[in-house]
């Protein structure tokens, strides 16, 4: 026997007497419910699912949960338990798209957003359970979730509800989400988009009349037929396209060095635009914008880097929330005139020159809606005038699979 065999054979048993580091309880509750999706039924996870989160009862929880619930308990570990609620809810809902079964979504939520009454007689478990839920229900976390269960009177619709996909992209780029989180918001993105564009694209071919299957397409927008028909024909039917233009853009950039390049950039944000007369300022302010954030323009090497950069500085400076208390920056200055259609082909032309760009634009509409989605619905209708706008324009224009959240590894 070799002195290394002898030595290994030495160690088994003082290793086998070592104390296993201990798995988080949260760990446990996820891996049960993770095995349980791998079974064929997504029923027998919404009665696990109802017995452990919504109303714990003990006889329905195998030994594995009844373990973990208490060192959750013991250890007052809400933040863990609402951190393992969400991971099992977004599982549950990426499982349920895979296999097509939409339907289970909605009974997911339904049954998270449902009060469960409580007997005197409830359990400490039961009853902290309950209460921790009732926290999350009510925090901006189950935003998303209260949107993809039926309305109720406990789950009124809000008017931030129809641009859920804001908040959806960002949750599936957002490096703190969860990859559960993430995968599930990717694919709910996906979904919402898809729905939202084909019944675009039939209302506007239809024109709302019948079609051949008996059935009249409704306005998925809150925009007017008139108004909703001229959007269309200076997006879709315009010749050249604006993809066509920002191609020609950049075929042109090789021929400028930085300086040259910023009022030919600007030049071609604004052309081919049917601005009015009262925003004749406009440009020359961007040119100012572009000046004050690259002094050096001389020194600045221009590549594709750095007109992506620009898109993006761009895209936080007409949408960034804070500039709506200056009342001479852009931003306020277009939702008070209602230039709406203005500034969605302005943000339309930064992602066709620089498509990286998309995520950034996602996720800065997703935090000026978050500044606003509290307020009264009769307050916000210059902001819903400009969400609405946008969507039908990046609906029509952006389509290419470059436009879904790419979900970090």
């Amino acid at each position: 026997m070799t002195p290394g065999r002898d030595f290994e054979t030495s160690l088994a048993p003082v290793e086998s007497s070592l104390p296993k580091p201990e798995i988080p309880p949260e760990q446990v509750v996820f891996d049960f419910f993770a095995q349980t999706l791998q079974t064929p039924s997504l029923d027998e996870f919404l009665g696990l699912f109802q017995g452990f989160f919504v109303g714990y009862d003990a006889a329905q929880c195998p030994e594995p949960l009844q373990q973990a619930s208490y060192q959750l308990i013991i250890g007052n570990r809400r933040t863990g338990f609402i951190a393992v609620l969400k991971r099992c809810c977004y599982l549950f809902i990426e499982t349920c798209l895979n296999q097509e079964s939409i339907q289970y979504i909605t009974q997911l939520a339904h049954l998270l957003l449902t009060p469960t009454s409580q007997t005197g007689d409830a359990s400490l478990t039961t009853e902290r359970f309950q209460d921790w839920l009732r926290g999350f229900i009510q925090s901006e976390e189950c935003r998303v979730l209260r949107v993809l269960a039926p309305p109720s009177e406990t789950n009124q619709r809000t008017w931030g509800d129809r641009y859920v996909g804001f908040m959806l992209f960002a949750q599936a780029t957002d490096p703190q989400s969860s990859p559960e989180q993430q995968r599930a918001s990717k694919l709910l993105y996906q979904l919402f988009n898809n729905r939202y564009r084909y019944r675009l694209v039939m209302y506007l071919s239809t024109k709302g009349k019948m079609t051949a299957t008996g059935e009249a397409i409704k306005n998925p927008t809150l925009i007017e037929d008139v108004t909703l028909n001229l959007i269309h024909r200076l997006v879709v039917k315009k010749q050249p396209s604006y993809p066509d233009i920002a191609t020609q853009f950049l075929a042109q950039t090789d021929e400028h060095t930085f300086v040259t390049w910023q009022p030919y950039f600007v030049d071609y944000l604004f052309c081919a635009m049917t601005s009015p007369r009262r925003l004749k300022w406009l440009p020359d302010k961007i040119l100012q914008h572009l000046k004050q954030c690259y002094p050096a323009g001389d020194s600045i090497t221009l590549d594709r880097a750095l007109i992506t950069d620009v898109c993006r500085n761009l895209i936080h400076y007409l949408l960034n929330p804070e500039h709506l208390q200056d009342l001479s920056h852009p931003l306020p200055v277009l939702m008070i005139q209602r230039e709406y259609l203005t500034h969605s082909i302005l943000l339309l032309k930064l992602v066709l020159v620089a498509p990286e760009t998309y995520g950034e634009l996602m996720q800065a509409l997703n935090l000026l809606l978050g500044q606003y989605q509290d307020q009264p619905k009769a307050e916000c209708q210059w902001l819903m005038g400009f969400f609405e706008t946008v969507q039908v324009i990046l609906a029509l224009v952006l389509t290419a699979p470059q436009y879904c959240p790419v979900v970090p590894e």
